[in-house]
């Protein structure tokens, strides 16, 4: 979240027009920011933006939900995709290979999606804790200076999740 920001970028895209100067030399600040936060719908989870990205999220859980409990046969699930991303983000992939087949995490198991969707929905109530517990949070981060964070919720939060779990500490996070 805090680092689709612009105020982010303000500091730290001149770093990259540094490391890459061809393109980003002529793109400004805010053109790039733009660009980094463009709201359009998509085949493939991993190039999504963050409006449509947990909506990839709650098609596939509920695909391997429907696995699952055998309300779908696993030939149809092609079909099916198809049908959940014309209902949900109304477009349809063309092929299994930009459907279907596109997570290499169905191979290892199921129910890692739904997790990826809590990790934005932390991110996203830690980035406001630290703008309550922060009144100069925009400017720190305009500066380039996320470690002076380092006392802030999102430190501890990062420190005690293996200990006391990440309900615990979102709970604590948000005071």
């Amino acid at each position: 979240m805090i680092g689709r920001s612009e105020l982010f970028w303000h500091h730290h895209y001149q770093l990259v027009q540094q490391a890459l100067p061809h393109p980003f030399q002529q793109i400004s600040v805010q053109a790039f920011s733009r660009a980094l936060n463009h709201v359009q719908a998509g085949l493939i989870r991993v190039e999504a933006d963050e409006v449509t990205y947990n909506l990839h999220i709650i098609i596939r859980f509920e695909l391997e939900q429907a696995l699952l409990d055998g309300t779908i046969a696993v030939e149809s699930l092609p079909r099916l995709w198809k049908e959940k991303y014309r209902s949900y983000l109304g477009i349809e992939p063309e092929s299994d290979a930009n459907g279907a087949l596109q997570d290499v995490q169905w191979v290892s198991g199921f129910g890692s999606f739904p997790g990826l969707t809590l990790g934005n929905l932390y991110s996203a109530q830690i980035a406001h804790a630290l703008r309550r517990q922060f009144a100069d949070c925009d400017e720190r981060l305009s500066r380039g200076r996320p470690r002076s964070f380092s006392r802030g919720c999102a430190s501890i939060f990062i420190a005690s999740v293996p200990s006391i779990g990440p309900m615990n500490c979102y709970s604590m996070c948000q005071g």
